[in-house]
């Protein structure tokens, strides 16, 4: 049996075909969603807040970032005791979640799903690898290699994933390595 189980969800009042999402029937697949995909979607947002306090960022783009920037606000508190408290409920609800036994659904992003009468599951797709169904196969042409202004160091994407190697580095001292990374990456991922 596959360990990854897909499932495509239609509203059965929208003439959408639907949204894919990730079952979360293990705490395993639960832990690897969230460190392959919501992981990623808050550090993206933590570096956009950090970019809009230094004025090189006018408005946010990621979800994450407007959400602990509202919610600090509020509470008064630094946007990085929020995204702290913020990204250990999520995790802490879809682990209790799982273990009441409510079945839930992930997205590529933040969002946790659960099966209302109003949804239909119209397709479903089990594999071996934590690659959505409408997430393809990317090339190295797919990849972005980025280095900051007055960095050494090289870093690899595709779209907002970051590509960590067989190592577990996420940083390259030559783009040649990042490419090599990358190769791997795809290889070992889609």
């Amino acid at each position: 049996m596959s360990k990854y189980h897909f499932v495509l969800i239609r509203d059965k009042r929208s003439t959408s075909s639907g949204t894919w999402y990730l079952t979360g029937d293990s705490l395993d697949v639960i832990m690897e969603h969230f460190k392959k995909y919501v992981g990623t979607e808050m550090k993206e947002g933590i570096k956009q807040m950090f970019a809009r306090k230094t004025g090189t960022v006018g408005h946010y783009t990621n979800r994450f970032a407007g959400i602990v920037d509202a919610v600090s606000y509020i509470k008064e508190e630094s946007c990085l005791q929020t995204a702290i408290e913020l990204e250990n409920e999520l995790l802490r609800n879809r682990i209790r979640f799982f273990k009441k036994g409510i079945i839930q659904y992930f997205n590529t992003s933040l969002q946790t799903f659960l099966l209302s009468d109003s949804c239909e599951i119209v397709d479903e797709v089990y594999k071996d690898t934590l690659v959505f169904p409408h997430e393809e196969k990317p090339s190295i042409n797919d990849i972005r290699f980025l280095q900051w202004s007055g960095g050494i160091h090289y870093y690899a994407k595709i779209g907002k994933i970051d590509i960590i190697d067989k190592n577990g580095n996420q940083k390259w001292d030559t783009k040649a390595e990042a490419e090599e990374a990358a190769k791997w990456y795809i290889e070992s991922n889609y």
